[in-house]
């Protein structure tokens, strides 16, 4: 580090150096004895500064991996770790990311300190987790140690009320997991089978959990539970349901167990303009146990470990919110968008005009309808120009989106990502287990590892 930033004064050039340091250095205002002082003094500041200066560094380093942590911005937090980050931004990352390690890691921290502050994060990123991956069982018992051990966390309490129903569903269990691919009928309704019944379900990433209509439940023989509570929609509306869970569930070679499904009444939306054995959708906590999937234009929907295709690269998709949040390349920025393979079209709201006001400030106002299985809503809007974007490395192009005037998602999204951009060049790939989304075959790369 530069102590001296002005110009400083050089001793003068000789040919023959003599021996004596003064004669040398020829400062007639310094004695021999008070330049050796003089370097002394200098070294020991030089000893002093540069540590200081070095802590003040980390601090600034500590702060901003600070806030990227409070505004859990999964990504910045992912890239900033390093092999001194404290222990739950390392877990908390390993859960957004769906590292396997991660309910470990998040233990260890409730283990080592029990009362503390990062013991109080560690059972919420818990209960996120397990959420998203179909272990109730496993999050009722810890929502139950989360409020014993901090009962004035408003926020656990209002969790655990809202949660209430899914906190007596049994943990989801996978079975058996064989690579596998089954046919689709040119959309994302795949073969399943439930109870050694036969049925159609549409994949949707946007559903928390698996999800059906009250006859098909019946039809299909699922267990009702008494439990009963209300749902977010893809629109503002919530909806209320009933749980039931499937004993058994088989998709292509995989099979699980104890499958909790939300039973919505058949009069609604999208269900009452559905065949009977199409009154289903497949949700995130099974999308999970089967890993990575790619749909294919040609017919084929596989599930798995990967088929044939390269290694993918750094993840550019995360868990925010409970929903998958997948990074978008729109002028040279990176935002975030739901992904939700139940939406035909891709929706953006009112964060994206926070983020873009250039694009927006030109577009035309309208009203647009939104769909989702509480019901339709129409909201002020207005029409964005047809939108270069990339993603997972391959340009696509977002036609006549609507942007919303109000924030019908969390506001960490810029908007809802649908089949549209996903099926532009007839085949995807959403995977899992690498948290990478795709919308071409990926090129030859190795994946980076979680730091």
């Amino acid at each position: 580090m530069r102590l001296f930033t002005g110009r400083r004064r050089s001793p003068p050039q000789t040919h023959n150096v003599p021996s004596d340091l003064s004669a040398y250095v020829q400062y007639p205002f310094l004695s021999e004895k008070a330049y050796l002082l003089w370097i002394i003094a200098s070294a020991a500041l030089l000893f002093v500064a540069a540590p200081q200066a070095l802590k003040a560094d980390q601090r600034i380093a500590q702060e901003q991996v600070a806030a990227l942590y409070a505004r859990q911005d999964w990504f910045g937090l992912r890239a900033s770790l390093t092999a001194s980050s404290p222990a739950l931004y390392r877990a908390a990352v390993a859960a957004a990311f769906l590292r396997p390690e991660a309910e470990q890691l998040l233990s260890e921290i409730i283990n080592a300190s029990p009362n503390s502050t990062e013991a109080r994060d560690a059972y919420r990123w818990l209960s996120h987790l397990f959420v998203e991956t179909g272990q109730y069982r496993k999050l009722a018992s810890n929502m139950q140690k989360h409020v014993r051990s901090f009962p004035q966390d408003e926020e656990a309490l209002t969790n655990q009320k809202a949660l209430g129903p899914l906190l007596e569903m049994p943990d989801q269990i996978t079975v058996t997991a064989e690579p596998s691919s089954v046919a689709h009928d040119g959309g994302l309704f795949i073969p399943v089978r439930i109870n050694d019944r036969e049925a159609h379900f549409f994949v949707d990433t946007g559903g928390g959990f698996s999800a059906t209509s009250q006859s098909e439940a019946t039809r299909l023989g699922l267990r009702f539970a008494k439990a009963s509570g209300t749902a977010n929609t893809s629109t503002s509306q919530k909806a209320a349901y009933r749980l039931a869970v499937a004993s058994e569930l088989i998709i292509g070679g995989f099979r699980l167990h104890d499958v909790t499904f939300a039973v919505f009444p058949d009069e609604g939306e999208p269900w009452r303009d559905l065949a009977r054995g199409r009154r289903g959708l497949i949700g995130l906590p099974v999308q999970i146990a089967l890993g990575r999937m790619r749909w294919s234009k040609q017919g084929t929907f596989s599930f798995g470990a990967n088929t044939g295709d390269s290694k993918l690269v750094e993840p550019n998709l995360a868990m925010v919110d409970d929903r998958p949040g997948v990074l978008v390349g729109i002028q040279g920025r990176e935002v975030l968008f739901s992904l939700d393979t139940g939406a035909v079209n891709t929706d953006i709201y009112a964060e994206f005009g926070r983020a873009f006001p250039d694009i927006v400030s030109r577009a035309k106002k309208t009203r647009t309808e939104v769909r989702g299985t509480g019901g339709a809503e129409t909201h002020d809007a207005v029409e964005v120009p047809d939108l270069a974007v990339l993603l997972g490395g391959t340009r696509a192009t977002l036609r006549s989106a609507s942007m919303l005037m109000t924030q019908i998602n969390s506001a960490r999204f810029v908007g809802n990502l649908g089949c549209d951009i996903l099926e532009q060049h007839g085949l995807f790939i959403v995977d899992f287990a690498s948290m990478r989304v795709e919308i071409n075959e990926p090129e030859v790369k190795h994946m980076e590892t979680l730091r």
